[in-house]
């Protein structure tokens, strides 16, 4: 994807004796227009697709400019799940609309339209809209506006939420309108009437009533109560804590906030809180939390980002960051900091911004006037005014002069990463360019010495994205390591991953979402290689994306993609000290990996099976496995 010089043995084996950083080609970034601007207003690219308005109407486009659904619609939000929330109307919405009506509903990737059907005095009929108020504020666009982010999150594990007035209309996969009376509960002693309030998120929807408020409750999707939280009215969370508002579930934890009637506790005020599926309060402090602070899940806030918690002090104003035990990480000497993002994050001090790794080192010092978050290895920055794209190393890609500032970073000091696929703008028509680049190689220091010649390598032969390119001593996830194994055999084939699926399982790339059977991902590398055979989810609808995998399953996944390629081969039985701890699913895998010698023992003559896998490992396993196949 991103091409780097490829460096001489020689050269590398010097560096390595030096410790000498490697050098790059200089850095540098092309920037192509793919889709002249012609809109009246445009989005950003979600599952391949694009919401652009042309004469008024909504349509898609992919990243060729080819517009894949014909603008029809008076509404249209980003693509999730494999849906995107569309509304229907003969008549334009705009500020001047007097009547209008809007029939609301979603499409799938080829267009496909079901509508919503609402459930009202026990009678099911499809939702039409008469608000102008928020079917104007659903229809602006503007280069940082993403429709999502406002009353409509869309769809999210299997259901979509819509704020409307005081209410939150949820929709299942069928368009049917979920109903949202619960029933009683008991709690303290007393009998509560319960009706669903807000996303579904994490397994569960957020719960509430109209008697008892604040009340966090959660439940599932049959409607049992799974975590119960208290309020005002009863007994205090481990008899210290008052919750007085939060957040959906994300990744096992509920952001919220809390007080206490205790003087000692939260001093009074409102702190910052996360509330675990037990119902338990596990971190706390002195804290509150700035929007800027934690990425976003759609709109649903990702606190935990790289290990770390992007905090405010309450008393003294200042940023830093924590751990999930509380212990600081960061100091809190900031005026701003973003979340962490490739193990960088931003941070403001002086009324400058520069970047941080993890552990607080200035990475990038505070020369700039504005960051977005880093993404794929690149960020943009303001510098006295002109937009910079600079690599994780402050290195300037060259070119990157034309990068529109306009487009990710708002007059509010909104930022936006940047991606491959950028909105651009001329005499009020919107449009796309595509940007290519390569940055620095990394640097031998952020791995170990024996890793970095087959790091380095694998980069070269474009198996690691860029996004990837970081944080090498850490543990690989399920969802990273699905997507290194669908990049080697895309580089193998020399085919895209639409290709292989539509090739080998008959899917066309328009139904690959709505074919993905899990509800926490709707990452195509993960749908791919699930439908290829090569990786399974801990259920039938769950693929826990973020846990780490194991060396045993890197086996399994290793062997099964490359059983696709070059079919079954002689393995000799592995002969491991602790065979008898690799599960039976993974005894044929661990032999044909060590007899590829694709991956080895961990010393001792052990594999190790159930241990972790760190990135800078799982790198060279990917380069192993791209040079047994090619």
């Amino acid at each position: 994807m991103k091409s780097i010089k490829k460096l001489t043995a020689l050269i590398l084996a010097m560096l390595m004796i030096t410790g000498v950083t490697a050098f790059a080609e200089e850095a540098k970034m092309d920037y192509e227009v793919i889709i002249a601007p012609q809109y009246e207003a445009a989005g950003y690219f979600y599952e391949g697709l694009a919401r652009i308005k042309k004469d008024g109407k909504w349509g898609y486009v992919d990243e060729t400019g080819k517009e894949v659904i014909a603008p029809a619609f008076a509404y249209a939000g980003n693509f999730y799940d494999g849906k995107a929330v569309v509304g229907i109307s003969d008549a334009p919405v705009t500020e001047n609309s007097i009547t209008v009506s809007v029939k609301m509903g979603y499409i799938d990737h080829r267009g496909n339209y079901t509508p919503f059907m609402i459930l009202r005095d026990g009678a099911y009929s499809e939702w039409t809209v008469f608000d102008m108020d928020m079917l104007y504020e659903f229809n602006q666009d503007g280069f940082g506006y993403d429709i999502n982010e406002l009353k409509n999150l869309g769809y999210n594990e299997g259901y979509c939420c819509i704020e409307f007035y005081d209410q939150y209309l949820i929709f299942a996969e069928n368009g049917y309108e979920v109903d949202g009376a619960l029933g009683n509960y008991e709690y303290a002693g007393e009998q509560f009437e319960m009706f669903l309030w807000g996303q579904y998120s994490d397994g569960l929807f957020m719960a509430s009533s109209y008697d008892w408020y604040p009340f966090a409750a959660f439940v599932d999707a049959s409607g049992t109560l799974k975590v119960q939280a208290s309020c005002a009215y009863a007994e205090l969370i481990d008899d210290k804590y008052l919750l007085t508002s939060w957040y959906p579930f994300v990744e096992g934890y509920c952001l919220c906030w809390v007080t206490s009637p205790d003087p000692d506790v939260c001093a009074g005020r409102n702190c910052m809180a996360l509330l675990d599926k037990n119902g338990k309060i596990v971190l706390t402090g002195n804290y509150d939390v700035a929007t800027s602070t934690f990425r976003r899940f759609n709109t649903l806030p990702r606190v935990l980002n790289e290990g770390r918690i992007c905090v405010r002090d309450i008393d003294s104003q200042k940023f830093g960051a924590i751990d999930i035990n509380g212990n600081v990480k960061i100091p809190f000497i900031y005026d701003q900091l973003s979340a962490f993002n490739e193990g960088l994050a931003s941070a403001v001090k002086d009324g400058k911004c520069g970047f941080l790794d993890v552990n607080g080192n200035v990475v990038i010092p505070f020369i700039y006037d504005n960051a977005t978050l880093f993404n794929g290895g690149i960020a943009l920055v303001v510098k006295d005014g002109a937009p910079v794209v600079i690599d994780r190393y402050g290195n300037t890609l060259k070119g990157s002069e034309k990068v529109p500032v306009d487009c990710y970073i708002e007059a509010d000091g909104v930022a936006y990463s940047v991606d491959e696929i950028i909105i651009i703008e001329e005499n009020g028509k919107y449009g796309y360019a595509r940007l290519t680049y390569k940055t620095a190689l990394p640097k031998i220091e952020e791995m170990s010495a024996w890793a970095y010649p087959e790091v380095t390598e694998a980069i070269e032969k474009n198996l690691i994205p860029s996004y990837l390119q970081n944080q090498y001593f850490e543990n690989i996830t399920r969802v990273d390591f699905a997507e290194l194994i669908i990049t080697a055999l895309e580089e193998v084939t020399g085919k895209s991953a639409e290709t292989l699926l539509k090739e080998r399982c008959g899917i066309e790339g328009a139904d690959m979402y709505g074919s993905n059977p899990f509800k926490d991902t709707n990452k195509k590398a993960v749908i791919v290689a699930n439908k290829l055979g090569i990786i399974n989810g801990v259920s039938e609808t769950s693929f826990a994306p973020q846990n780490y995998i194991s060396r045993q399953d890197a086996a399994a996944l290793i062997m099964r993609a490359a059983k696709l390629i070059k079919g079954d081969v002689a393995v000799t039985d592995a002969a491991f000290s602790d065979n008898g701890a690799i599960a039976d699913y993974a005894k044929q895998a661990v032999s044909y990996v060590t007899t590829l010698k694709i991956m080895n023992g961990v010393g001792d003559n052990k594999f190790d099976p159930t241990a972790t896998y760190t990135r800078e490992q799982a790198y060279i396993t990917i380069l192993r496995l791209f040079k047994s196949l090619a």
